[in-house]
């Protein structure tokens, strides 16, 4: 578990910022098609601070029903224990593998706070669980001495590191227990990640290209040079990703391939007309690129 490929699912909205179910289950029947490993939903790419509890059910309802043979992670990031655990026992009664549990937002615990904040949420479950550091959106990260000692929980057996520094993740590894694994969180440093040992990325791109870092991934074990010019090839567009807060870029990549709209809920707001020209221009490009590999096959 937490090997491979995990695409961060969105939430798609109609133009009433309804959750669009008829888009989810498109987008999740995709994901079931492919060769990702497996689908989180309910995590920031899914807005997840946007939804109600009840959307929040129906969302893991719908993936349960409609993903299949793949592996089914739930997100929870709550700022306090209590909230957690509420949350945590409402999810547990779902055909579900698993969790990413994140830092605590806003309030800037201690480490000694996280981890009994964290080691208190994992005793109150049978799933296994993949912590998630996010200071750019948290305030706060888990040091990898913490992490080190977090592994030694039996169902604490990764983490997604979105600090986007190669370093802290190279630390993880080095000092976590138990064949902890560490999941990449920022698709444009996948390779990067690969190389220090990561087991797979959480991914938003998988959204479009599911099958785009499997590939990479699976060259990678036997032909880093190849992996890498894969890789490479879509360096560019995974920059985009990031010119405005996540989901909004891929949202909108979505609408354009027709899985969803690009409707967010506020306080996001859909994607400024300068960067839509940059995400325009480097799709055209992978398309074109995309479509001369055909040719030259046929």
């Amino acid at each position: 578990m937490f090997e491979g490929i995990y695409t961060a699912v969105v939430t798609p909205f109609n133009a009433n910022e309804k959750v669009d179910f008829e888009s989810l289950i498109k987008i999740l029947k995709y994901q079931s098609e492919s060769e990702i490993t497996g689908v989180v939903i309910l995590g920031s790419t899914a807005e997840e601070k946007s939804l109600t509890l009840s959307e929040k059910i129906k969302i893991i309802k719908c993936a349960v029903k409609y993903v299949k043979n793949k592996e089914i992670i739930v997100g929870i990031s709550c700022a306090n224990l209590n909230e957690a655990i509420k949350t945590l026992k409402i999810y547990d009664k779902y055909q579900i593998h698993g969790y990413l549990l994140g830092t605590p937002y806003y309030v800037k615990p201690t480490q000694c706070g996280l981890f009994e904040y964290f080691s208190k949420i994992a005793v109150m479950t049978q799933k296994n669980i993949c912590l998630y550091t996010v200071p750019s959106r948290t305030g706060c990260s888990i040091l990898p001495e913490t992490v080190a000692k977090l592994s030694q929980i039996k169902n604490i057996i990764a983490l997604k590191d979105a600090t986007g520094d190669v370093d802290y993740a190279k630390n993880v590894l080095k000092t976590a227990k138990n064949g902890f694994k560490v999941l990449c969180g920022n698709d444009n440093l996948f390779l990067d990640y690969l190389k220090l040992g990561a087991s797979g990325c959480i991914s938003v791109v998988s959204n479009v290209f599911p099958n785009l870092l499997v590939n990479v991934q699976k060259n990678f074990a036997h032909n880093i040079e190849k992996s890498s010019r894969m890789f490479k090839k879509y360096s560019d567009f995974l920059d985009c990703l990031s010119l405005e807060s996540n989901p909004i870029v891929i949202k909108y990549v979505l609408s354009k391939f027709k899985f969803c709209s690009s409707v967010m809920r506020l306080p996001l707001t859909e994607i400024e007309n300068s960067n839509k020209i940059l995400v325009d221009s480097n799709l055209k490009r992978l398309i074109a690129e995309k479509n001369m590999q055909k040719t030259a096959k046929n």
